[in-house]
């Protein structure tokens, strides 16, 4: 069972029962009367803390894996985090931008996902894998860095992730227009309606 679901249960058990046992031992009341008005509150406790339908609690509520999508957006939030602390480090200039920038698109995605969970799993690659691999990437330009290192392969890893970031910053842009497509297409359609209304109406 879900820790949202328990904490319902057991905050309207305890209504229930403090419904039944107040009555019954302070009143003197029917015990019938009793266990009617506990179950009465009981199922009314319960209703008034059910989530809203169409809501993000009510959406987790209904999946069997709410755990298994926190620990998804849990584990790209501290692949953020290393990129932003590999970024600081990084001494180039632009590059430092650019990882840093992917940095805050990438927490502001994340933050959105939290609060419309039902477009985690249309975007589990980019969590999945398009953060944990630019993560990589930086850290690794760093590692060689820092280790002083100016073979040609290192050379050629280091222009290759130079050139590489722009084009990764770019889709972290798209990746976060597109989560939100749907809500453009809603408040255009509002848009379309109120101007229509206001036309209808001479204003």
């Amino acid at each position: 069972m879900q820790k949202r679901q328990l904490a319902r249960m057991l905050a309207a058990l305890a209504a229930a029962a403090a419904a039944f046992f107040v009555p019954a031992a302070a009143l003197h009341w029917n015990l019938l009367v009793c266990m009617a008005l506990g179950i009465g509150i009981y199922l009314a406790v319960w209703l008034l803390t059910s989530p809203a339908p169409g809501s993000r609690e009510a959406y987790l509520d209904a999946r069997g894996d709410a755990a298994d999508l926190a620990a998804m957006l849990e584990e790209a939030a501290h692949d953020l985090h290393e990129v932003r602390l590999s970024a600081q480090r990084i001494r180039d200039r632009q590059m430092q931008q650019e990882a840093l920038h992917l940095a805050a698109t990438g927490e502001k995605i994340l933050a959105y996902l939290r609060e419309h969970p039902q477009k985690i799993m249309p975007a589990r690659r980019f969590l999945t894998y398009f953060i944990d691999t630019t993560g990589k990437i930086v850290r690794q330009y760093v590692k060689f860095q820092q280790s002083g290192l100016e073979t040609q392969q290192v050379l050629a890893f280091q222009e290759k992730a130079r050139a590489l970031l722009p084009k990764l910053d770019d889709a972290f842009d798209r990746q976060f227009a597109h989560l939100m497509e749907d809500e453009r297409f809603d408040v255009e359609a509002d848009m379309t309606v109120i101007e229509n209304m206001l036309q209808s109406e001479g204003l």
